[in-house]
C-alpha cells in the first residue's frame, strides 16, 4: 500500500519557486519592426537590448522575440494587480560568457521587493518562428504565497 503524505503537517519551505513562461512568434515581432520601427523598439526594448539583437540583422527578430517573452513571462512571475508595467523596466541582459539573466528597473524592481522575490532566473530559446522563455523566482520565507497548504479533502 503507498504511503500517504498529510500535507497540513508540512512546514512551509524557506522559499517558494514562481514559474513564468511565454512563447513568442518571431513573425509578429518582424511585422511590429516595419510597421513602426524604432518606434517599437524604444518603447519595448532598453538601448542594451536594441543593440545587442541590432548586432546581427539575421538574428535581430528571433533575439527581440526572445526578449519579448522573457518580459511576458517576468510579468507572471511578478504578478502586478495591473497588467501593465513598463516594457523596459524588465531587461534582459547577456552575460560574456553567453548566459543571460533579468535586471529589473524601477516599477519592475520595487513590485519584485514587495512581492519578497529573493532571485530571478532566466532560459531563451528560438527555433524558426518561435522564442520561448521560461524564468523561475525564489520568493522569500513569509510572503502570503508561503501559507501552509490547506487540508486537501
Amino acid at each position: 500500500m503507498p504511503a500517504r503524505h498529510n500535507l497540513t503537517n508540512m512546514k512551509p519551505p524557506a522559499a517558494a519557486v514562481r514559474m513564468g513562461t511565454d512563447l513568442a512568434r518571431v513573425q509578429v515581432v518582424e511585422d511590429a519592426l516595419r510597421h513602426f520601427g524604432m518606434r517599437y523598439l524604444q518603447r519595448i526594448y532598453t538601448e542594451r537590448e536594441i543593440a545587442y539583437c541590432g548586432s546581427s540583422p539575421a538574428e535581430m527578430p528571433r533575439r527581440l522575440a526572445a526578449r519579448f517573452a522573457a518580459k511576458e513571462a517576468c510579468i507572471k512571475v511578478l504578478r502586478p494587480a495591473q497588467r501593465w508595467l513598463d516594457w523596459r523596466s524588465i531587461e534582459v541582459v547577456r552575460q560574456p560568457a553567453g548566459w543571460v539573466g533579468l535586471a529589473l528597473h524601477g516599477p519592475a524592481r520595487a513590485l519584485a521587493r514587495r512581492e519578497r522575490i529573493a532571485q530571478l532566473s532566466l532560459s531563451l530559446s528560438h527555433e524558426d518562428d518561435y522564442a520561448i522563455a521560461v524564468v523561475a523566482a525564489m520568493v522569500e520565507a513569509g510572503h502570503p504565497s508561503h501559507r501552509p497548504p490547506r487540508k486537501l479533502h
